[in-house]
């Protein structure tokens, strides 16, 4: 029997709303469900769901401006995007941020670089070298 692999991932969001706009226009992708308590975002053969916390917890998590960074999580999102530079001002523009140009570095014909997205989940973002 012959199965398809795909890699799907749930980042839990305080404010869904902001979040799914986020990733809608960093990595240029529709939604392909929205609810009340969640988004799922079609990512190549993967999929993104963006699940909303129950406000009960919600309300006890801290919200700050620019979010504090959640850079000792044990996962890491990569995700492609077809330009660093759009992706850099397009996250900046949306709540989250990317590292500047010097962050980024090569490797296996990519080109990546470390961002955040507006509640301080870390990612590292790609693009294709030509």
């Amino acid at each position: 029997m012959s199965m398809s692999i795909s890699i799907d991932a749930v980042v839990f969001a305080k404010d869904l709303g902001s979040m799914a706009r986020f990733y809608q226009r960093v990595l240029s992708v529709a939604s392909l469900h929205e609810a009340s308590s969640h988004v799922t975002l079609q990512i190549g053969a993967g999929r993104l769901l963006l699940h909303a916390i129950p406000e009960e917890i919600a309300s006890s998590i801290p919200s700050a401006v620019p979010p504090a960074l959640r850079d000792d999580a044990a996962v890491k999102l990569s995700l492609a995007v077809s330009s660093l530079s759009i992706a850099r001002s397009v996250a900046a523009a949306n709540g989250g941020g990317v590292g500047p140009i010097e962050r980024e570095w090569e490797y296996e014909g990519r080109r990546y670089v470390d961002g955040w997205d507006p509640e301080g989940n870390v990612l590292q973002l790609y693009s294709v070298l030509a």
